[in-house]
């Protein structure tokens, strides 16, 4: 049997709340009389717990996702950012060693234009 958790209602956590809030509803009270019952007691609490941290947590997680989202898509204006500035530092090496070098200078003077 498989149980939503992550979509308890707020009506159902109010109501499993008001049992969990009472005193004599703790595991080891309840399995004096049956550990079935222990059993389904210890259930019915972490699913209250689940629930409301769940309700906390869940708005934060989709946050994160929208911001690591919005991180790769940075990262990859920057990657693409950081290749073309690699390519125009390497053009411009370039042309400074072919305009200052005395070797190029002399090979572009006397190029045929």
């Amino acid at each position: 049997m498989d149980f939503d958790k992550d979509n308890i209602t707020d009506r159902v956590l109010k109501k499993i709340g008001q049992y969990v809030a009472q005193t004599d509803f703790q595991p080891e009270i309840i399995g004096r009389v049956s550990s079935a019952a222990k059993s389904l007691c210890m259930w019915v609490r972490a699913m209250e717990v689940y629930g409301r941290i769940y309700r906390v947590v869940e708005p934060k997680k989709q946050r994160l996702n929208a911001a690591m989202s919005q991180l790769k898509e940075k990262q990859d204006a920057l990657s693409d950012a950081k290749a073309k500035l690699a390519e125009v530092s390497l053009y411009m090496c370039l042309y400074i060693i072919c305009s200052y070098h005395p070797v190029f200078t002399q090979i572009t003077r006397f190029s045929p234009q």
